[in-house]
């Protein structure tokens, strides 16, 4: 994280793709998914410029020098011992929270603030730092629901409220609050979360769940979650110019030939990611259970590989290990240039396309999905399907 703007770094703490190079490295992200791209880091700082309020750091100012412990403002309790790399973190969160402070209603303190409060918490998570993210998480909710309170609008960042409520209940929970982390569960889903697992596997909720306004809300909770998603889905997949795609590759399993027209008639996945790639891995059990959910109502998922080594017998290797070890059960390739040029402005791994009956693409998505958002794209484009045969098959008869 060297040499950026304070709203780089953030971006760049909480990026869940992995960037259209092979690499180790992946960082988690806050905003929609994206690519860990470095165009895509550059044209975020670029776009949120605009957002950082008065007094808070400038690209020029988080290049210089970190600063030593005596020249650094008193440290917040959410930072003591905390230490990143060539950014001064102490006074660039100082100068966001004295600007939050000196003007509380002022949307773009707000924001930049609370987004910050919020991404350190993810950022903490991630290090297994549970306490302290706990209280990033806590100090980002009752900024927002201050915000909330006041009928503050933002110019950015309506998307990350759901999420920040969501983390603020579990944190909330933890303390034992059991009251107030049910209310701020129920502000998170109005909000806009839409991670329907996590109601039922969130640790800190663990006591919440046993609760009966918990088991008499998560029917409707459920339902508000899967319109939500639906409506989404329905909005990209409107908004999305499809594109032709196709290719017949080598199944690493079978070495037999595995092409797109293989499937013809059926809503695919194609997976577009590498077993180096920790996003990419994380989002494996979702397409497993999309396979064994709607294998036999006319759905394939299908995974492009595109691996480190240049030996295309390594390569395959390395993959059927992690077919073996994830327990994938749907069919595998090592992707080459000219599938991957097929795809439009390609930003990193893993990238997601979706493809109707006729063979289409019809949304191409970059970085890590939860697994309610692609079940309701997949159900969209079956009942697509499906209505567009009956009347071809009324015809026939």
């Amino acid at each position: 994280m060297q040499n950026c703007s304070l709203v780089l770094i953030a971006s760049l703490l909480l990026i869940s793709g992995c960037s259209s190079e092979p690499t180790t490295d992946s960082i988690a992200q806050s905003d929609k998914p994206n690519s860990d791209s470095p165009a895509g880091r550059e044209e975020y700082a670029d776009a949120h410029k605009g957002d950082e309020p008065a007094g808070s750091p400038s690209s020029e100012g988080t290049d210089a020098p970190a600063k030593s412990a005596s020249q650094r403002p008193v440290a917040d309790p959410l930072l003591a011992g905390v230490e990143f790399p060539n950014v001064d973190i102490h006074s660039i969160f100082s100068k966001y929270r004295s600007a939050y402070e000196a003007s509380p209603e002022n949307p773009a303190a707000v924001f930049g603030y609370l987004q910050l409060c919020h991404q350190l918490g993810v950022h903490f998570g991630m290090e297994g730092d549970i306490s302290r993210s706990h209280l990033a998480s806590m100090r980002a909710g009752e900024i927002l629901q201050k915000a909330i309170d006041a009928k503050i609008e933002f110019p950015a960042g309506v998307s990350l409220a759901g999420d920040i409520l969501f983390r603020y209940s579990t944190a909330l929970a933890a303390d034992g609050k059991q009251d107030l982390a049910m209310s701020a569960l129920r502000s998170a889903i109005e909000n806009g979360f839409t991670e329907l697992s996590a109601l039922s596997t969130a640790p800190e909720l663990k006591a919440l769940r046993e609760s009966a306004e918990f088991k008499e809300s998560l029917p409707q909770w459920s339902t508000t979650i899967k319109e939500s998603l639906k409506e989404e889905v329905e909005a990209l997949l409107a908004s999305h110019e499809p594109f032709p795609f196709d290719f017949t590759l080598k199944d690493v399993s079978t070495l037999k030939p595995l092409a797109l027209d293989d499937f013809k008639g059926k809503v695919c996945i194609v997976d577009i990611w590498g077993t180096w790639c920790g996003p990419c891995r994380k989002e494996i059990p979702s397409f497993v259970r999309l396979q064994d959910k709607f294998g036999e109502a006319g759905f394939q998922m299908i995974g492009l590989n595109q691996e480190n080594s240049g030996d295309e017998a390594t390569n395959m290797v390395t993959v059927r290990e992690v077919i073996s070890s994830d327990g994938i059960n749907y069919p595998c390739a090592l992707i080459d240039s000219k599938t991957l040029k097929q795809v439009p402005d390609f930003q990193g791994y893993p990238t997601t396309l979706f493809i109707d009956t006729q063979g289409r693409v019809r949304l191409k998505l970059v970085g890590l999905h939860q697994f309610e958002f692609l079940e309701s794209a997949v159900e969209l484009l079956l009942a697509e399907g499906q209505a567009k045969s009956e009347p071809e098959s009324s015809a026939t008869e």
